[in-house]
């Protein structure tokens, strides 16, 4: 579900861990997938920009 794009306090709530952090701890390896995921959108929102000058 977070791969595909759910929210994490959503995810928390629909498995019922008391907390978000339980289950960001539990799927922790897909974070960093997410992260690419999040920084590959922006890019395509600013467009491509280049470092500011």
């Amino acid at each position: 579900m977070l791969v595909g794009g759910e929210d994490l306090k959503v995810v928390s709530e629909l498995l019922g861990h008391t907390t978000i952090g339980i289950t960001a701890d539990i799927y922790q390896d897909v974070i960093p997938q997410l992260k690419r995921s999040a920084a590959e959108r922006l890019d395509r929102v600013i467009g491509g920009a280049g470092p500011a000058l």
